[in-house]
């Protein structure tokens, strides 16, 4: 019986270590292999506050001698770190899962290198960083003047959540779709410029 029971303990804690375990670690940064091609941000084995001071998400990361591109940040990848000030969004990233950056209190600053794929990005059910964060930096400058690419023709759900510096707006006639919650609580805002086919 007693070795019934241990077996039986070893396979739940085998299941259980499986569900949080990460595939690899790059620069401190968690990550699972998602495709042959591609990987998702994650936390240290499930646990909260995994991250601390300044993250960079790169577009892509090498393990093993292959390249992966970084197209998704996992379900509370980042909840409960309360020391995160820093977070920048790789332009590949385009997808944010549940809870993400939950109770990341001491996001002071979220940055990108590509509008465009910024609009883009899928914010599923998650509070975008910039709740947190008040800001948006693109190119290390703080947006306050914002100018929705031509390319773009949809701008996210809650794309620009709680960017208080934001003064104005401007968004092109390429734009048909503004998703929910994409300018809320942009206290700031001056003056919208708004596309003829939204």
């Amino acid at each position: 019986m007693k070795k019934i029971l241990l077996v039986l303990l070893l396979a739940m804690t085998a299941s259980v270590n499986s569900l949080f375990a990460h595939d690899f670690m790059v620069d401190g940064i968690y990550y699972n292999i998602t495709s042959d091609a591609s990987c998702e941000v994650t936390s240290n084995n499930g646990l909260e506050n995994s991250y601390s001071g300044s993250v960079v998400i790169p577009e892509n990361v090498d393990f093993e001698g292959k390249t992966y591109n970084v197209t998704s940040i996992d379900d509370w990848a980042f909840s409960g770190s309360e020391n995160l000030s820093s977070i920048t969004i790789g332009r590949n990233v385009e997808y944010v899962g549940d809870g993400a950056f939950v109770d990341c209190y001491g996001l002071k600053e979220v940055h990108t290198t590509d509008l465009s794929a910024w609009c883009g990005i899928e914010f599923n059910n998650s509070p975008n960083p910039t709740f947190y964060s008040n800001n948006l930096y693109l190119n290390d400058e703080l947006i306050k003047d914002l100018v929705i690419p031509d390319d773009v023709t949809a701008i996210g759900f809650t794309a620009f959540t709680y960017c208080k510096n934001l003064e104005t707006v401007t968004i092109p006639d390429n734009v048909t779709t503004i998703g929910e919650s994409a300018f809320i609580s942009c206290s700031g805002l001056k003056s919208v410029s708004m596309g003829r086919n939204v």
